[in-house]
C-alpha cells in the first residue's frame, strides 16, 4: 500500500495578509473572520444564514468603490435595473422614482439608509461588507425583504496617529482618491476622518452639445470614539455625500431601424448607430445632483455575556 501526503490549502479569506484576490495560503495561516450579520459578533462559520463578506483590503485590490461594484465579488448580488436598484438572488425593485424604496437594504454601521434604490453610497475606509441573503427584515426592518448590504467602517483607533491616502488615474479622464487621518485625543478616544473623490469614466457622448457623461461623487465621514471603559463605548458619526452626473445622453442606441424619423435625425447629427456605438443626440442636456447627509451615535454597554446596544440617526 502507498500513502500519499500532501499539505492543505484554502482560498484566502477578504483580507489574509498581501495574498492576491484568488490566491492560495496553508489553513494554518487564515485569520478568523467575525461578523455582526445577526446585530452580534459571531465567527462567519457560526452564523446561521448566508453571508458572504468582502473585506476592506480586497475592495482596494478589486477596485471596489461603489456598493454597485460589489457584484464583481458577490455573485448573489446583481444590479436589477438603472440607477443603480439592487437585487440579490434575482430579486429587487426597480422604479424611477427618487422616492421609492428597494427590497435590498443598505446598512452603515447599524444606521439603515434612506433612498439607496437610486443613490447608492460610495465605500472608503471600510474595514469589511457583509452581504446578507434573504429576507432580513426581523433584524433591520424594512426595506430588506431581499437582503442587506451591511457596511462596517473602520473605527478609530487611540494608539496611533496615522494618515494613509490612495489615488489612481485610469482612461478617459477617470479618476479616484481616498484619504484617511486617524487622531488619537485620549488614552480612550480617539477621532477618524476619512473622504473620497471619484470621476466615473467619459462615456456616452452628445453630439448635440460636445459633451460626455459622467459622475462626480465626493463623500466624507467623520467617526468619534470613546472607550470610559471596558464596559461601555460611544461611538458619534457624521456623514456626507454629494453625487453630480452630467453631459452626455442617458442612453445610446445600437440597432437602426430603417427609414424611421429617429434614425434619420441621429444620421444628420453624425451618429454612426451600430454596436459599439457610445454617441447620441440630445437637447436639453444632462444635469442631476443628490446631496445627503447623517449623523448618529451609538452606545454599547456591556455586561457578562450580554450587550446592550442603543443607536439614533
Amino acid at each position: 500500500m502507498v500513502v500519499l501526503c500532501t499539505n492543505s490549502y484554502a482560498q484566502s479569506p477578504p483580507d489574509a495578509g498581501t495574498q492576491r484576490p484568488g490566491s492560495f495560503i496553508p489553513l494554518d495561516q487564515i485569520s478568523e473572520i467575525v461578523v455582526t450579520a445577526t446585530k452580534r459578533e459571531e465567527r462567519l462559520q457560526e452564523v446561521p444564514i448566508a453571508v458572504t463578506v468582502v473585506g476592506g483590503q480586497q475592495l482596494t485590490q478589486q477596485n471596489i468603490n461603489q456598493v454597485v461594484d460589489l457584484t464583481r465579488s458577490v455573485p448573489s448580488l446583481n444590479v436589477a435595473g438603472p440607477f443603480g436598484a439592487l437585487s440579490i438572488r434575482g430579486i429587487g425593485s426597480v422604479s424611477f422614482s427618487r422616492s421609492a424604496e428597494g427590497s435590498v437594504g443598505v446598512v452603515v454601521d447599524g444606521v439603515a439608509l434612506a433612498n439607496t434604490s437610486t443613490n447608492p453610497p460610495q465605500l472608503f475606509d471600510v474595514a469589511r461588507v457583509e452581504v446578507l441573503e434573504g429576507p432580513q427584515g426581523m433584524l433591520f426592518g424594512r426595506n430588506s425583504s431581499a437582503g442587506v448590504v451591511s457596511l462596517v467602517t473602520n473605527a478609530p483607533s487611540p494608539d496611533r496617529f496615522e494618515v494613509d491616502a490612495h489615488a489612481d488615474v485610469g482612461t478617459l479622464n477617470n479618476y479616484i482618491g481616498r484619504a484617511v487621518v486617524n487622531i488619537p485625543v485620549a488614552d480612550d478616544a480617539a477621532l477618524r476622518i476619512s473622504g473620497a473623490y471619484s470621476q466615473s469614466p467619459n462615456t456616452q457622448y452628445n453630439r448635440y452639445d460636445g459633451t460626455n457623461y459622467n459622475v462626480d461623487g465626493e463623500s466624507a465621514r467623520a467617526r468619534f470614539q470613546w472607550e470610559p471603559s471596558s464596559a461601555l463605548t460611544v461611538n458619534l458619526i457624521a456623514d456626507y455625500s454629494d453625487f453630480i452626473q452630467r453631459g452626455g445622453v442617458p442612453w445610446s442606441v445600437y440597432y437602426p431601424t430603417p427609414g424611421s424619423l429617429l434614425s434619420s435625425r441621429l444620421a444628420a447629427c453624425g451618429v454612426n448607430v451600430n454596436k459599439d456605438n457610445t454617441d447620441g443626440c440630445t437637447d436639453g442636456g444632462n444635469h442631476t445632483t443628490n446631496e445627503t447627509y447623517g449623523f448618529s451615535g451609538q452606545i454599547d454597554a456591556r455586561g457578562g455575556d450580554l450587550t446592550l446596544t442603543s443607536i439614533r440617526a
